[in-house]
């Protein structure tokens, strides 16, 4: 208690001292040093983005004066007739007209195209006997180039393609100008001289893309727009690249090969929605991207070129690589098609192989390695230049092979216990469905079923699905279905089995593809169904493979009784086809008529003629 009194007596004491402070300041005068500052019309200012496209006017060897390109039909001479050693050329200028730095992109794209027919009856396009360069000008022309100087800008590279220019940066009341050079060779020859009625032609669209660039600075530095992108941007740079997968964009286009310092981010935000939505389209255009940062540890992604942990499809005829670890990392969904991958792929999601070219060289390391994850491939070469390891790998996951060519470095050598092409542990799960598979498959927990493909080791034996065998066809073990009676993979095995399908008393027979099958120089005979004397159906399953250099008709067809021909899963390509039947003309069945059975499913015939009476394209009369 005695504490708690003096406490309070000592507030009283302050607060009364204060009383008296206040007081004595009432009753005195005090002079203060004083001064003023005053800031009026504090203005806010927009920036303004305005990128303008002219193109020259010339007058004989002058220019003239520059016109804006918007709403122009056509700024190269639309009435030009191309023949060999005609030259034109047309200048642009890009300026900065608004009040911000920007940076901006230039396309030619061929729009549409109409091919032609030469003198030899070939189609050809107008655009491959084109030579096509955009130069880069140092300063503002005032005369225009003379045909030799034009045709030395742009050098000899023949075929006339899509320019995507590299990202420039253009200051405030800058300028920039380049030359759209094109000419036709004087070494053309007939093969782009046209005859006939439809006239080869080419449109080409002229676009300009620009954005703010990072050079303005506010309170904190110059960065805050360094990742303004637009719409239709072709990227030159990593960073180009991760601004346009952190905006979403759908479609993004490699105009230049990259070379990455860190590995590129695909995050579940960058697609819409959700990460089975739309994808992220990256569409490499035959450029590279790779990575060389060193390794870290196996969990490490900053080696890695693409990590994806939301939608994305790779695509384009390109190449990725990382030097120091996989080159790939998926946690997300990712298709990859056409696009040759070196290096590897680590999956642990949803990967889907449509066609390319993945590859591993690093010691150690498996082609795809796959944790828990799903894999479907539909085609595609797969190799690992280490024997010891596997070109596909899972480990407690789905596989699920439809097509493609698997390989190791022994090639197609007999393979032990030691080396492998495809390897499942840990409870993982392949269905292989059809593919070349060049090795042998390990699953010591036997959850792999096998439907179809070709292997070269007979481990497949061991993983035949119910109703599947293993017939040993040139070598190799193909598989099928029990109900097939004979596979082939030669012209001549074709031909022989067939006719023997065909015979008197041959009853019903099933007839399997092992493999495309070429005939070119060597004559074909229509094949006859002798159905009044005991041939059955005759079923032919092309098991996605096709027929080339075919000369007459696969089938006569014809009054074949109660028989048949049942045609599935085939292609004739590349054929010139002539019936001398003189009843019709097919490429699959010469003749109709009345055969007791005739089914074509998943059948197509593709770049080639069929001749003859009564002509259909996949069966005559």
């Amino acid at each position: 208690m005695k504490n708690f009194k003096s406490t309070k007596r000592a507030l009283l004491t302050s607060v009364l001292s204060m009383v008296l402070c206040f007081t004595m300041l009432l009753g005195t005068t005090f002079a203060w040093f004083t001064d003023s500052v005053t800031s009026k019309n504090n203005i806010i200012t927009a920036g303004n983005l305005d990128v303008e496209l002219k193109y020259a006017k010339i007058d004989g060897d002058e220019i003239t004066d520059w016109d804006t390109v918007g709403g122009k039909d056509n700024i190269f001479d639309k009435n030009a007739l191309w023949e060999p050693g005609r030259v034109e050329v047309v200048y642009l200028e890009v300026a900065n007209l608004g009040s911000l730095e920007l940076k901006y992109q230039l396309g030619v794209n061929v729009a549409k195209e109409t091919f032609g027919v030469n003198v030899a009856g070939e189609e050809f396009k107008l655009s491959d006997h084109l030579v096509f360069s955009v130069v880069e000008l140092a300063d503002k022309p005032t005369t225009p180039y003379t045909r030799e100087e034009a045709i030395a800008a742009a050098g000899a590279t023949m075929g006339l393609k899509d320019y995507n220019g590299k990202t420039t940066a253009l200051e405030v009341d800058g300028k920039d100008y380049v030359a759209l050079i094109v000419y036709m060779p004087t070494t053309v020859g007939n093969e782009a001289n046209y005859r006939g009625t439809t006239v080869p032609t080419i449109e080409l669209g002229i676009n300009l893309f620009a954005t703010q660039a990072s050079a303005e600075s506010d309170s904190f530095d110059e960065q805050y727009d360094k990742d303004a992108w637009v719409e239709g941007f072709k990227v030159t740079t990593g960073a180009d690249l991760q601004t346009a997968i952190d905006k979403g964009e759908t479609n993004i286009v490699l105009a230049a090969d990259i070379e990455l310092t860190e590995s590129l981010v695909i995050s579940a935000a960058a697609t819409t929605y959700s990460m089975r939505s739309t994808p992220v389209v990256i569409d490499l255009n035959g450029k590279n991207i790779t990575i060389q940062a060193a390794y870290v540890d196996s969990n490490a992604t900053a080696s890695s070129a693409i990590v994806n942990y939301g939608n994305v499809v790779l695509q384009g005829n390109g190449t990725i690589k990382a030097t120091n670890n996989y080159t790939v990392r998926n946690y997300g969904n990712m298709v990859i098609d056409g696009v040759t991958v070196e290096n590897g792929v680590m999956n642990f999601a949803d990967l889907t192989v449509e066609s390319g070219n993945i590859s591993n060289a690093r010691s150690g390391k498996h082609t795809i390695y796959g944790n828990g994850a799903k894999l479907t491939i539909n085609g595609g070469k797969f190799h690992n230049d280490n024997p010891g390891n596997a070109a596909i790998f899972s480990y407690a996951g789905e596989v699920v092979i439809n097509g493609g060519e698997f390989t190791i470095a022994d090639g197609t050598a007999t393979l032990g216990w030691t080396s492998c092409l495809l390897d499942a542990q840990g409870g993982a799960k392949y269905t292989i469905n059809g593919g070349v598979v060049n090795g042998e498959i390990r699953d010591y927990q036997k959850n792999t079923l096998v439907y179809g493909g070709t292997f070269t080791h007979s481990s497949v034996k061991n993983f035949l699905a119910e109703g599947f065998k293993a017939e040993q066809v040139n070598g190799a073990w193909v598989v099928v279905s029990e109900s097939v009676d004979e596979v082939v993979a030669t012209p001549d095995a074709l031909k022989d089995v067939l006719n023997a399908a065909a015979a008197a008393g041959a009853g019903d027979t099933t007839i399997m593809l092992s493999g495309d099958i070429d005939m070119t120089g060597s004559a074909w005979t229509s094949i006859n169904v002798d159905g009044y004397n005991g041939a059955g159906v005759v079923t032919i399953d092309g098991n996605g493979h096709s027929i080339s250099g075919l000369t007459a008709p696969l089938f006569a067809g014809g009054f074949a009784g109660k028989s048949g021909i049942v045609i599935k899963n085939l292609t004739i390509k590349d054929s010139n086809i002539v019936s001398t039947s003189g009843l019709g003309g097919g490429a699959f069945i010469d003749t109709a008529d009345s055969m007791h059975v005739i089914t074509l499913e998943n059948c197509h015939l593709i770049n080639s003629t069929v001749s003859g009476e009564r002509t259909g394209g996949l069966i005559g009369w």
